[in-house]
């Protein structure tokens, strides 16, 4: 019980056959070594009396690494022996390299799926925001440009990313925006801007209220890495404003007219009142 229970013993790495053996002779060991899943061993020596270069090469051909013809030099026997292991050895530092390698691949694959996964979910978001969204880095290149930005100037994200904001072909106010952005770069503090014209994609005039945000480092004293712009479409907004300022001044009009009205009317029907007094009194 006893024995059954240990392992077995560690397969040989270096072999070294006979052509002519009782049994299976070499080229058949080697075959059928050759054929398995993990060939064992890995290395083959073969010695045999038959010289001349077709019988080295059916021997190579059946799996042998290496062929001795008989009778052998113990000191050629060696040498070949140690070139042998240091072959092995050299096989099983690439069979490792080739597995760290194929770890590190997957790694890698593993990490940029995951890296996917996490660009599609900030997609997702960044175009489920019913603002204008517009990132850019410490050199002003665009890295953020959402659906509402594509929508709202008529520009689609992939002809903008990784350009300068100035190349981005927005028409707007240029200068405002850019001295905000400016001021952002200094000083790690918003700017709201509340009417930046900007051209429509339908050839209009709009108006945008829009906020430069700094994205600021970490640490006692952060610094401003980046500029995120998130905007809203404010044309009707100010399209109503300008109404309703207009309903009010109609209708502070009317209620002056009115009281001017009321102003006049009061002595006219006091000097009528006194017009028909003074004709009851006279008849």
């Amino acid at each position: 019980m006893g024995n059954s229970s240990n392992p077995p013993p560690p397969a040989p790495g270096l072999a070294i056959l006979d052509w002519e053996m009782p049994g299976l002779n070499g080229l058949e060991v080697c075959e059928k070594a050759r054929n398995r899943k993990d060939p064992l061993p890995q290395y083959f020596i073969m010695l045999s009396s038959k010289d001349g270069g077709a019988n080295i090469a059916t021997a190579l051909e059946a799996g042998a690494d290496d062929y001795i013809t008989k009778p052998v030099n113990s000191e050629e026997l060696q040498a070949r022996i140690h070139v042998g292991f240091r072959l092995l050895s050299i096989q099983e530092q690439l069979a490792n390299n080739v597995a760290e390698l194929n770890h590190v691949l997957i790694e890698r694959n593993q990490a940029e799926q995951e890296r996917r996964q996490v660009d599609s979910e900030n997609e997702q978001i960044l175009n489920s925001i019913s603002a204008i969204l517009i990132g850019v880095d410490g050199h002003d290149q665009i890295t953020q440009w959402n659906k509402v930005a594509e929508n709202t100037f008529g520009i689609h994200s992939s002809t903008v990313l990784q350009w300068p904001l100035i190349s981005s072909g927005v028409q707007w106010d240029w200068p405002e925006v850019l001295k905000a952005i400016a001021t952002c770069h200094d000083s790690p503090c918003p700017i709201r801007l509340n009417n930046v014209r900007y051209g429509r994609p339908d050839g209009k005039d709009g108006t945008l209220s829009l906020t430069v945000n700094p994205i600021t480092t970490k640490g006692e004293s952060p610094q401003p890495r980046g500029i995120l712009l998130l905007g809203e479409d404010i044309t009707e907004h100010r399209l109503l404003e300008r109404q309703l300022a207009q309903a009010q001044k109609l209708e502070s009009i009317g209620q002056l007219a009115a009281g001017i009205a009321h102003e006049i009317n009061t002595p006219i029907q006091y000097v009528g009142d006194n017009n028909r007094f003074l004709e009851g009194g006279l008849r």
